[in-house]
């Protein structure tokens, strides 16, 4: 048995490497067996099950499938899914569904997949888990409409900027001006703020409890280190007592 996994319904679901298997919990009977030839779901010698709110259930293996109650829908790469065996899976709060494979982070939107990787930022494109407990990957895409995307061990979600490529090139710029030594200026906490509140910010309560952070971005964001930013009010504080990303992350 590689995974188990309960639905809505009560029903135990165990995946081996023939295929699925649907079992009553009162009795441990078999209510229906899957196999690659009876319902084309792809299995392999490891898979992953993730039950949804609605009643249903993914299988991850050699591909994705999805189990509504009554058919079977599956996915591979010719739908967009990353190439690759399936090694996690999770479904954020808009019901799109994250796929961790060999190949990438893919994430289903109910129409099309989108895929990150290591050419757009992941540290790897091995993606064997969606994190520890006290874990939270944060990807930030700034352009002229910018998007934040979080994945947790156990959610993962997204939201669109209120902030575009150019303001956070200008602001990232003013700030780093502070941090040469050819400048007479002090450190502008309020600003690093600022630039918290427009990224990181759209997530806080989700990272709160995050004490380690692993953060793909892009444009000039790469050029600050997000241990710089300030994670709440600044306003009268001396610097050794304002709230710095780093010491909760």
């Amino acid at each position: 048995v590689q995974s188990l996994a309960q639905t809505k319904d009560g029903s135990i679901w165990a995946a081996t490497e023939h295929g699925l298997q649907q079992l009553n919990p009162d009795t441990g009977a078999t209510i229906q067996l899957f196999t690659q030839e009876n319902s084309g779901i792809a299995v392999a010698e490891t898979g992953v099950l993730y039950p949804d709110r609605t009643g249903g259930i993914w299988f991850g293996a050699q591909g994705a499938s999805y189990f509504n109650g009554d058919n079977w829908s599956v996915y591979t790469a010719a739908d967009g899914l990353a190439n690759g065996l399936v090694q996690a899976i999770a479904v954020d709060s808009q019901q799109r569904v994250w796929f961790g494979t060999k190949s990438g982070l893919s994430v289903w939107n109910g129409s099309s997949f989108f895929t990150l990787n290591k050419a757009t930022g992941l540290p790897s494109d091995d993606v064997t888990a969606l994190l520890a407990d006290d874990e939270a990957l944060v990807v930030l895409d700034f352009d002229a409409t910018s998007y934040a995307w979080i994945v947790t061990r156990t959610d993962a979600d997204w939201v669109e900027l209120q902030v575009s490529a150019r303001d956070i090139d200008s602001q990232v710029r003013a700030l780093r001006q502070s941090l040469t030594f050819s400048g007479n200026k002090p450190f502008d906490a309020q600003l690093a703020f600022k630039i918290y509140r427009e990224t990181f910010g759209s997530f806080a309560d989700k990272i709160a409890s995050k004490k380690r952070l692993s953060v793909v971005t892009n444009g000039a964001l790469t050029s600050l280190p997000p241990a710089l930013l300030v994670s709440k009010e600044p306003g009268g504080k001396e610097l050794k007592d304002v709230d710095w990303l780093i010491r909760s992350h």
